[in-house]
């Protein structure tokens, strides 16, 4: 969290931001919030603020645009702002509540990932990461998950090298 005045100045920000933005409390109380921006948004960011001070209402930041934070040693993260107003001793203020979705991304883009992957094979996908087992089958007939049951249950296992993507299709001596 990071609290700025009307004329963006840091006055209070959070362990948690410390740890975000790669600064110390000291480092960024005082400083203008744009410190923590990308330099090629730092000026239309400028022209953001001084309209909030007109329209002080609770709303997330940058509504469907992608928003990006500056850490101290200069490299760029994806985030997701949320404004709230407060006043404080006749003090007009703003709580920024910044939360890093760069984990967040790249959750969505694996999964988007193993979906395309299911799609796109004939045969279901199998993940024994532990219990329970994931089965993902792609669209087809009724009776595909049965199926797919019924050769697993023989004994059939199909391995993929992750080096160069090629399945190998084995039956297994042993039955359970």
């Amino acid at each position: 969290m990071v609290i700025v005045s009307e004329s963006g100045e840091i006055v209070l920000a959070n362990e948690h931001a410390e740890r975000m933005f790669g600064a110390t409390r000291s480092e960024l109380i005082g400083r203008q919030v744009e410190l923590l921006l990308p330099e090629r948004f730092r000026d239309e960011h400028r022209i953001y603020r001084s309209r909030y001070a007109d329209d002080r209402s609770p709303r997330p930041m940058g509504s469907g645009a992608e928003l990006h934070g500056r850490r101290r040693d200069g490299s760029e993260f994806p985030i997701e702002i949320s404004l709230a107003p407060l006043t404080q001793g006749g003090r007009r203020l703003v709580v920024s509540s910044i939360r890093d979705i760069g984990g967040r991304q790249r959750a969505a883009a694996e999964l988007a990932h193993l979906a395309a992957l299911v799609e796109s094979t004939h045969d279901a996908v199998i993940s024994k990461t532990g219990k329970p087992i994931a089965m993902l089958v792609p669209p087809g007939p009724d009776d595909e998950i049965a199926h797919v049951l019924l050769r697993l249950a023989s004994g059939e296992r199909s391995t993929t090298s992750r080096r160069c993507g090629h399945a190998r299709t084995e039956r297994s001596s042993t039955r359970r």
